[in-house]
This record gives C-alpha cells, structure tokens and sequence, in this order.
C-alpha cells in the first residue's frame, strides 16, 4: 500500500513544487492544510492553494490562528510595510537578516508542523511535507535540516504513529525547484510568493526577488508574474 501525505501548503513555490514533487515520488497526498494567521497576502495565497490542491487531487484545510497576527509586529501582518529588496541584496547576508527579522512571525513553522503533526496522528498520514530549502535556511534557521531533525525526534514523542516530516529541497536552491517544477509540468503561472498580498506580486520584496532569480536563472520570462 501506497503510504500517505499531508502537505503545508502556502501557494508558494516551495511548498507547491515539494507537494508534487512527493505525489509523484514518494507518497499519496491526502490533504494540504494552509494557515490564516492574519498575513497581507491570505487572499492571494488561499486561491493558489485552491488552484494547486485541486491539481494534487487533495483535501485542503484552512486552519485559523488569529492569536499569532495578535502578538507580533513582522510586517507580514500589520501595517508596516515590507522591506524592499534587489538582486545583488540576496548576497548581504546583513541585508538578508534584517528582512528575516522584518517578516518573522514567532515560532510559526513550529506551530505549523505540530499542528500537521495533531492531523498525521488522527489520520494515519505517514509524511508531513514542508517546503524548506537550503536557500533559505541561510537565514531562517527554521528551514534547516537540524529543525526537521529536531521535529522528528520530539513526535516520537508527541505523537502514537511518528510521522516523518519530509522536505525534499532541504538542501537545494529555488532555481533547483523551478528546473524541477518544469520536469513534472507543473504549472508555474497560478504561483503566490508575495509578502505584501497585492493581486500581482510585487516583485519587490525578498520572496518575489528570490523567485525572480530562480526564474530568470531557468531563462523564463518573469515580467507578467510581478507589478514591476
């Protein structure tokens, strides 16, 4: 029998091309659950993950979780706006870690997994897929394989059936995933990465600059995906 997955589902590239990735790999996707924390871009990331459950023949679950816009300040959420950033940024590690502190949202991938892990339990799902990737990680610690070893460790514990959170990427780039992307023939047109929610992305901030690159690094036209 064919073992079974739940994906954290974001509408992203990360977490959209580790979901196919998987269902076509290394287990069933039974169901996607996507987060309401209060963020800019809900609206815009809920239709992707319409878009993209759909595709994966999977149950998707909203689950709110309105406490975490209640007690952080990260730009994802409120007012502030979302720091803006180039190409050559992405080499600052300065840089970089400031637009890390500007949209952190305490504890959120904790919180994400445990609560997947809450869902694997009851279900009998075998894999938790997260989209980390060694991209990232540089900068959020919380994308690292040391945290999905940590997790895994603590629902031996936690949990009756010991699901194992798998991020296939963990140690590749975005421009990596978009070439794999491209080998599974997802399509990459109803993608959703903006922090700031507008109903194109803005192409400015850290996440559109990061798709951007991987884009444009695979030689694919990125204007029609951004404001700018």
């Amino acid at each position: 029998m064919r073992k079974k997955a739940c994906v954290l589902l974001s509408g992203g590239l990360d977490s959209v091309v580790s979901a196919f990735y998987t269902q076509k790999y290394k287990a069933a996707v039974e169901f996607c659950l996507f987060f309401d924390y209060g963020q800019k871009a809900f609206i815009q990331e809920k239709k992707a993950c319409e878009y993209y459950a759909n595709l994966l023949n999977a149950k998707l679950y909203t689950i709110k979780l309105p406490f975490l816009k209640e007690i952080t300040g990260t730009a994802l959420v409120n007012t502030h706006s979302v720091p803006s950033i180039d190409l050559n940024d992405l080499q600052d590690n300065s840089i970089t870690t400031q637009s890390m502190l500007d949209v952190w949202v305490p504890n959120r991938n904790g919180l994400f997994l445990n609560i997947a892990g809450s869902f694997a339990d009851s279900k009998n799902i075998d894999f938790i897929i997260a989209g980390f990737n060694k991209e990232e990680a540089q900068t959020f610690k919380d994308n690292s394989k040391s945290f999905i070893n940590s997790i895994n460790k603590c629902f031996k514990f936690s949990t009756l059936i010991s699901p194992t959170v798998y991020s296939p990427f963990y140690s590749k780039d975005k421009s990596y995933m978009i070439k794999t992307a491209l080998k599974l023939n997802i399509p990459l047109n109803r993608l959703y990465s903006c922090y700031n929610g507008y109903k194109k992305m803005c192409g400015i901030c850290e996440s559109c600059v990061r798709l951007k690159r991987a884009l444009s690094n695979n030689d694919i036209a990125f204007n029609h995906y951004f404001e700018i």
